[in-house]
């Protein structure tokens, strides 16, 4: 904004999100809700505060969440800014549905943490399912991410999964998933047994509760393989649900044809 800079001053200044691994340390019961943003050049004051805005995963009510704003020091330790649920002078932050945007005048790098109050406390997952053919022209393999519904996560999938042959089967799907201590089902439906067959035999896939709620921002991966019986099956058409016990559940209907030029990389 104008007046941010002094007269005559000269600044480049840029906006980049961590996708490595998170420096941010949880405490106890807290969990990352948001990438890691930085603002920089670190550590520049300006006259006037600019907006940064932050995407966060988390179903935002107060009842069922306690959020943080968080922020990393020059020495790189992380300290807490602001409980989002109280005014402060020192900083404005507005927490909408799906991203919070801080009012600053210190730049630097900023993260959302939080800590569920109740077992109804949500966030959201971006569910996304993957395809391609095998080395062997018979096989194909299809892969299931489960991820903190982060914009930038999802993107990073998609590139890596088109660097290695995979295509996209349907739109990616959002998942609430709670904080009730029951974990995530994958499984995979409907497989036409007289065309294909499943490699290896188990159709389903669970993990624990713990592994997917404290995921902080990794994608998580599982992967079917199906094998077809002849090459001249060319359609391929199955289900593949994910769920939570006692939660929430998203059901991909798939039908995809097998091109021979799409093996994997």
């Amino acid at each position: 904004p104008l007046g941010a800079i002094p007269e005559g001053n000269s600044w480049e200044m840029y906006i980049a999100v961590n996708q490595g691994e998170n420096s941010l340390q949880t405490e106890g019961a807290e969990i990352i809700l948001s990438p890691e943003v930085t603002c920089g050049p670190p550590g520049l004051t300006l006259s006037n505060p600019i907006a940064l805005t932050v995407p966060h995963c988390a179903m935002v009510c107060s009842e069922h969440w306690s959020i943080k704003l968080k922020r990393q020091t020059v020495t790189g330790k992380w300290e807490e800014v602001m409980l989002l649920e109280d005014e402060t002078i020192s900083c404005y932050c507005l927490l909408d549905s799906q991203s919070c945007h801080i009012l600053l005048d210190h730049l630097g790098t900023y993260a959302l943490v939080g800590e569920a109050v109740t077992e109804c406390a949500e966030k959201r997952l971006k569910l996304a399912v993957f395809g391609r053919l095998s080395y062997s022209s018979l096989e194909y393999n299809f892969r299931v991410y489960c991820m903190d519904d982060i914009p930038s996560t999802l993107q990073e999938v998609m590139s890596e999964e088109r660097s290695q042959g995979g295509h996209l089967l349907e739109e990616p799907r959002t998942l609430h998933f709670k904080a009730n201590s029951y974990g995530l089902q994958v499984s995979m439906l409907d497989v036409p047994q007289f065309l294909w067959r499943m490699k290896p035999l188990s159709v389903f896939q669970e993990f624990a509760f713990s592994h997917i709620w404290c995921r902080n921002q990794q994608p998580l991966p599982c992967a079917f393989r199906v094998e077809r019986f002849s090459s001249a099956t060319t359609q391929l058409s199955c289900k593949i649900c994910i769920r939570q016990c006692k939660g929430d559940e998203q059901i991909f209907h798939l039908n995809t044809s097998i091109l021979e030029n799409e093996r994997e990389a």
